[in-house]
């Protein structure tokens, strides 16, 4: 994170006293602005929130503000940052447990579709996206975070190619490729109506995305 330090080192036989005791550990105070740097984000939006707001809503000094950022677009790299880190974490985590590659495959689709659907991983990334705030992050988080759910999803497919539950594939393009299919089927989520429909697109996603990889289907629901 591009966290900027505010201290600096003493020099030699100059003695420092020590200013007032802080509140919060370092670990702690970064994550209760975080915290709240969320907060008032969901209710105005990026460009209308203040770091005096933030402060506020933190019950923090500007002291803290800037032992940890350099500005409030320094803060929204780290923010962003964050969720996508904790959401990639348990995206592994999921598939990790999955009982076979064509398992641990599907659940990755569902875990993205999740996206989609009105849960509160997807009202949390809505409030990072919205437009005002995305103008203001670098395209380079949004590619870094991109990144770091494909992790995964490669794993999968090589598992999968090594113990023979895929066949013909090339894990890195594919899970390229798997991936772009699996974010633009969650975009359409947003527009289906009913449950059925719902689980109409996963299934003729899960089923195209097995066979193109040469294993069978898997015909869950999305779970809601």
């Amino acid at each position: 994170m591009s966290a900027v330090a505010r201290s600096s080192a003493a020099e030699p036989g100059v003695v420092t006293r020590p200013g007032r005791p802080r509140r919060y550990e370092e670990a702690e105070e970064l994550e209760l602005l975080l915290d709240a740097a969320f907060e008032v984000m969901r209710r105005a939006g990026y460009q209308q929130v203040t770091v005096n707001d933030i402060l506020t809503e933190a019950g923090m000094s500007t002291r803290s503000f800037y032992r940890h950022f350099a500005s409030k677009e320094d803060l929204l790299r780290g923010l962003f940052r964050r969720e996508a880190e904790q959401f990639a974490t348990a995206v592994e985590r999921r598939v990790s447990v999955a009982h076979t590659p064509v398992d641990a495959l599907a659940t990755w689709i569902d875990e993205i579709l999740g996206f989609g659907l009105d849960r509160p991983r997807a009202r949390r990334a809505a409030v990072l996206l919205a437009p005002d705030a995305m103008r203001s992050l670098d395209p380079a988080e949004v590619r870094r975070a991109l990144e770091l759910l494909i992790v995964p999803l490669r794993s999968v497919l090589a598992t999968g190619a090594a113990d023979g539950s895929f066949h013909g594939i090339d894990p890195d393009g594919d899970a390229a490729q798997v991936s772009a299919l699996t974010w633009e089927t969650a975009s359409r989520l947003h527009d289906a109506t009913s449950r059925s429909q719902r689980d109409g697109l996963r299934a003729s996603l899960v089923s195209f995305v097995n066979r193109a990889l040469g294993a069978g289907t898997v015909a869950n629901g999305i779970s809601e």
